[in-house]
C-alpha cells in the first residue's frame, strides 16, 4: 500500500542524498493525497525530517502538504507546521500560500480560533515586511479571507477580521489623505451585500457602510462605494424601516459629482427603493407621487426600467384606488416609448394595468374602458387569467359604466367569459349584477340556473376558497 511505501521512503531516509529526498517526499505526497487516507500521517512526519535537517522544500511541496491535509483532516496544528517550515526557509513569505493555509484550517470544526491567530499573524508579517508584498497580493489576501468567512455565514468573525486589518494596516494618524488602503473595497462590500436582511442585519450593515463612508472621506480615495455597495445599503434601510430616499440621493449625488461608471444607478437599485414604497407604513399618495418622481430620475440618468420597475410603479399607483392612476399609467408608457424602453409586460404588470383603469376622470371613461378591455383581451391570449383577474376586471368595469346598452353588452360578454373559464364568484356576479338590467340579467344569468335554481358547477371549476381576497 501506499502507506507501506511512505514509511519506507521514510525508513531509507538517512541513506537518500539531498536531491533524492527532495523528489521521493513530493511523488509520496502527490500519490497519498491523491488516495487520501494518511495522508496528512505522512505529510508531518516528511515535514519534521525537513525541520530536522533544515531542508528547503521546493514551493510545489507547500501546496502538496496542504492538499494532503484537506484530503485527510487530522490536527490543525499540522497546518501551522506547514506554515512555520515555510517561514523558516523563505525569505519572501508568498501570501498565496497563507491563503491556502487559512483555507485548509476551515476543514477542521471549531478551528476558528487557530484562524484568527494565524490570520492575525499574516498581518503582522505584512505590517513588518509591507515593501516585500504587492499591493495586489494584499488585497487578493484580505478579500480573500473574508470571503471564506461570508461562505460559511460567518459575518461577525469577517468583521472582526477586517477591523484587525484596519488596526495593523492603516495608519494610527490622520495620513489617509491621497494615500490607498491596503484593505480593498470588495472587504466591506461583502459585509454590506446580502441575499436578505433582518432587522438585526440590517443594523450591523448600516454600521460598517457608515463606516467605510467615514474612511472614504477621510482620504482613502480606493474605498469610494460603488453602486452594488450603496444598494445593500439601500436594501438594510428599507429592512429597518427607515427613510431609503436619503441613502439613494446620497449616492445620486456622488455619481453625478464623479460620472465613475461603477457608481452609475442600476435599475437594481432602482427597484429597491420602490421597493420600500409599497411599506404599509408609506402613505398611499406618497408611495405614488414619489414612484412617479423616481422613474422621472432614472430615466433622466439614462437608465433602463426592467419588468420590476414597472411593477412596483404600478403597484404603488394604484393602491387605494388613486383616481389619477389611470392618467398616470398612460403617462408612463408614453415617456417609457419615447425613450425607446419596451419592458416586458408579464401578469403582474397586466393586471395592475387593469386595475388602474378604475382610476379615472370623467372625460377619461370611454378610453379607460377600452384599455380595460383590451388589457384583459392581452391576459387571455396570454394565459394569465388568474384568481385576481375577473374580480379586477369586474371591480373596474362597475366603476367605468353605469346601467344600460353599453353595460348590458360588456357586462354580459364578460359574465360568459367568467363563467367559461371556472372563475365565478359571488363577488364577481354582485359586481356585474349591479350594472346590468332585469332582462340583461335573466338572459345571462337566471336563465343558465338549473331547475332547482343552482349555478352550474364549471362555472367555479377553479375557485378553491370563494371567501379568499382578491
Amino acid at each position: 500500500s501506499l502507506e507501506l511505501v511512505s514509511l519506507e521512503v521514510l525508513k531509507q531516509w538517512d541513506s537518500l542524498d539531498h536531491d533524492e529526498k527532495l523528489m521521493l517526499s513530493e511523488a509520496v505526497m502527490l500519490a497519498t493525497t491523491a488516495v487520501g487516507a494518511h495522508a496528512s500521517s505522512v505529510a508531518t512526519k516528511i515535514i519534521d525530517r525537513f525541520q530536522t535537517e533544515k531542508i528547503k522544500p521546493p514551493q510545489s511541496f507547500y501546496q502538496s502538504s496542504l492538499d494532503a491535509i484537506q484530503a485527510n483532516p487530522s490536527s490543525p496544528g499540522d497546518v501551522r507546521k506547514i506554515v512555520d517550515l515555510f517561514e523558516s526557509t523563505e525569505d519572501n513569505a508568498d501570501l498565496s500560500l497563507y491563503r491556502f493555509a487559512i483555507r485548509t484550517l476551515f476543514k477542521f470544526d471549531d478551528s476558528y480560533d487557530e484562524i484568527e491567530s494565524l490570520s492575525c499573524h499574516v498581518l503582522d508579517k505584512i505590517k513588518a515586511n509591507h515593501t516585500k508584498f504587492e499591493a495586489e497580493d494584499i488585497s487578493e489576501f484580505l478579500n480573500g479571507v473574508v470571503r471564506m468567512y461570508i461562505s460559511r455565514k460567518r459575518y461577525h468573525d469577517a468583521a472582526i477580521f477586517v477591523q484587525n486589518a484596519e488596526d495593523t494596516l492603516l495608519p494610527t494618524e490622520n495620513e489617509a489623505s491621497g494615500k490607498l488602503s491596503p484593505i480593498p473595497l470588495n472587504c466591506y462590500k461583502s459585509l454590506i451585500v446580502r441575499n436578505w436582511y433582518t432587522t438585526k442585519t440590517a443594523t450591523k450593515v448600516e454600521e460598517v457602510f457608515r463606516h467605510l463612508m467615514t474612511l472614504y472621506h477621510s482620504g482613502y480615495s480606493n474605498l469610494e462605494p460603488d453602486c452594488e455597495t450603496f444598494t445593500g445599503y439601500i436594501r438594510a434601510c428599507a429592512a429597518m424601516d427607515k427613510n431609503v430616499e436619503k441613502a439613494f440621493q446620497e449616492m445620486i449625488s456622488l455619481y453625478t459629482s464623479t460620472r465613475k461608471e461603477a457608481l452609475k444607478p442600476t435599475a437594481e437599485v432602482f427597484n429597491a427603493v420602490l421597493l420600500s414604497f409599497s411599506r404599509k407604513s408609506v402613505r398611499t399618495f406618497h408611495a405614488g407621487n414619489e414612484s412617479m418622481k423616481l422613474l422621472k430620475q432614472m430615466l433622466d440618468l439614462g437608465v433602463e426600467p426592467d419588468t420590476k420597475t414597472l411593477n412596483f410603479v404600478l403597484h404603488n399607483l394604484t393602491r387605494g384606488n388613486n383616481k389619477y392612476s389611470f392618467v398616470m399609467v398612460t403617462k408612463i408608457f408614453e415617456r417609457l416609448k419615447e425613450c425607446g424602453y419596451h419592458p416586458e409586460r408579464d401578469s403582474y404588470t397586466l393586471h395592475y394595468i387593469l386595475d388602474a383603469c378604475g382610476g379615472y376622470a370623467t372625460t377619461e371613461s370611454e378610453i379607460a374602458l377600452k384599455k380595460c378591455l383590451s388589457t384583459f383581451r392581452e391576459i387571455r391570449e396570454k394565459n394569465l387569467v388568474g384568481p385576481n383577474t375577473y374580480g379586477i376586471l369586474s371591480k373596474v368595469v362597475s366603476q367605468l359604466l353605469t346601467k344600460g346598452p353599453v353595460a348590458d353588452k360588456v357586462a354580459g360578454s364578460l359574465l360568459a367569459l367568467c363563467c367559461q373559464d371556472g372563475w365565478f364568484t359571488s363577488e364577481v356576479r354582485s359586481r356585474f349584477r349591479s350594472i346590468m338590467s332585469d332582462s340583461a340579467w335573466s338572459v345571462q344569468y337566471q336563465k343558465k340556473l338549473s331547475p332547482d335554481g343552482e349555478e352550474p358547477i364549471e362555472w367555479k371549476s377553479n375557485v378553491h376558497d370563494e371567501d379568499s381576497p382578491e
